[in-house]
């Protein structure tokens, strides 16, 4: 950089040669790994350059090209000189191309410009949503990404028509269903859902016809399909939960004495003579034994009896 040398490569880029082109698009994308050079790269109007041979040179010109501009996505104060120079077109013509690598570059791109709320609403303006639910729905590398770049785009309420209509409630369903994806991601997804269908729903034409009775019924389907997700998801968690407070504490029983309190049931004692696991909730007598239950419970995903269910109870069995 302290020698001149990035003028001519982007000058390089603007050849005629295909040959010569991928090979300084594919530069330019590796020095852009350094903050520096990516920021001077940017101000010497490299953004431009490459944005003009992606929708020109071959494919291997495209996944260069590709590099490129994920690598300046990752930079937040980049995001308006991408926006101005045809940045954001760009990345979305390489997530609708069939070529995995594009995808790839494109969905990593997408996750950090939809990440900006500034972009969010021009991003599905521009047509983002169709290809970020179509690879999705691949079994492939870019389905990551372009989940996350969905769920920041969700986030935005003007956007939630939008992506009901191209399918994304839909998409964020199956994503939140795969096996693949990660126990968070998974609860965002069914949450995001959630609200979601619900403004979706709310902005449907009020006249009615037949575009509003289509888009209702996907919201509708989407609407159950998200229940269906979040009882999975939450009963994973609980068992989760369980299964760990359970080896915990039967540890904790080996380990010590245990006082045994009740019928059955062994109640072990940590330092402060604090209950771990006592009786059911049903049978609790003491506040502080209630306290420690009602914890317990919530750790395994059991909604303890509050203090007005006991009561109705006992009315119905008066």
């Amino acid at each position: 950089m302290t020698e001149h040398g990035l003028e001519p490569l982007i000058h390089l880029a603007e050849n005629s040669d295909e040959d010569i082109v991928r090979s300084a698009v594919y530069a330019l994308g590796s020095l852009c790994e350094h903050e520096e050079v990516k920021t001077r790269l940017v101000e010497l109007g490299a953004v431009v350059t490459v944005v003009k041979q992606l929708g020109f040179g071959d494919i291997e010109v495209k996944r260069a090209a590709g590099y490129f501009l994920a690598c300046i996505s990752e930079n937040v104060d980049f995001h308006g000189d991408l926006a101005r120079e045809g940045g954001l077109e760009a990345v979305i013509s390489l997530a609708s191309r069939e070529d995995v690598e594009c995808q790839e570059y494109a969905a990593f791109a997408l996750a950090h410009l939809a990440s900006n709320r500034d972009l969010q609403i021009r991003l599905v303006e521009l047509g983002a949503v169709r290809p970020l639910v179509n690879l999705m729905a691949a079994d492939a590398e870019p389905k990551h990404y372009a989940g996350l770049a969905l769920l920041k785009l969700a986030e935005n309420y003007e956007n939630h028509m939008s992506i009901a209509a191209e399918g994304g409630i839909q998409a964020l369903l199956r994503l939140g269903r795969a096996k693949t994806t990660d126990e968070q991601m998974q609860y965002k997804a069914a949450l995001t859902v959630g609200q979601l269908a619900s403004n979706a729903v709310k902005l449907l034409p009020k006249g009615g016809g037949l575009g509003a009775a289509k888009a209702a019924l996907q919201i509708g389907h989407g609407t159950k399909l998200m229940g269906r997700v979040r009882s999975e998801v939450a009963l994973a968690r609980g068992r989760d939960d369980a299964l760990s407070y359970l080896e915990k504490s039967s540890n904790t029983n080996t380990g010590g004495s245990g006082s045994g309190s009740g019928s059955g049931v062994g109640v072990g004692n940590d330092s402060n003579n604090t209950p771990l696991m006592s009786r059911t909730v049903g049978s609790l007598s003491s506040e502080g034994n209630r306290q420690t239950t009602t914890q317990a419970a919530l750790n395994i995903g059991i909604r303890p009896s509050s203090s007005d269910d006991i009561k109705q109870s006992k009315k119905k069995h008066i």
